[in-house]
Formats: structure tokens, sequence, C-alpha cells
């Protein structure tokens, strides 16, 4: 697997850019739920979900949370996804930022 530029695997910044701005906003609406919905079942702030909506992007971690509760993600993948997710939040660490 390639990763891109941003040292993101490429499947991860593509959920990440799914779960931004009008695409979240679209996946919410299609999937028939509200902001808050969301937040209570993931765990996640409703503020933050409304920063999503206005088009900043979610961490990997969130991503990955979000988009399995959403259905984007293959559970085959979730997998392979939480240890690159692990793996950037360690090499993050290790970086000290």
């Amino acid at each position: 697997m390639t990763k891109s530029g941003h040292g993101i695997e490429p499947e991860i910044a593509a959920l990440c850019r799914q779960l931004s701005g009008k695409s979240l906003k679209q996946l919410i609406a299609e999937r028939r739920i509200t902001r808050y919905r969301l937040a209570k079942d993931t765990g996640i702030s409703y503020r933050t979900i409304q920063y999503w909506e206005d088009g900043r992007m979610p961490s990997p971690a969130l991503a990955l949370k979000v988009g399995q509760y959403l259905g984007l993600t293959k559970e085959v993948d979730i997998a392979e996804l939480r240890m690159q997710v692990d793996e950037l939040s360690a090499r993050i660490k290790r970086l000290g930022i």
C-alpha cells in the first residue's frame, strides 16, 4: 500500500475527506440521523461534528470510528485501518507532536 504525501494511507485520507464538509452533511441526511445522534452514538462531541461539516478534517482515528458507524468501511478493512491508525499514532508520538 502506498502512502500519500502527508504520511496518511490513501484509504484513511479518502475517508477523512468523505467525512468533512458537504459530504458529511449528505451522509447524515441520507441515513436520516441527526448530528446529535451521531455524536451520542460515537462518543464524539456535537461541536466536533459541526466543525467537520464546516470543512475541517477529522483525525484518522475519529474518521475510522465515524466511518464504521455510518457503514463506510467494510469489516475486513477495519482491522487494517486500525493498524494503520495505530502506526500513525505511534509515529506522531515519537515525533512529539
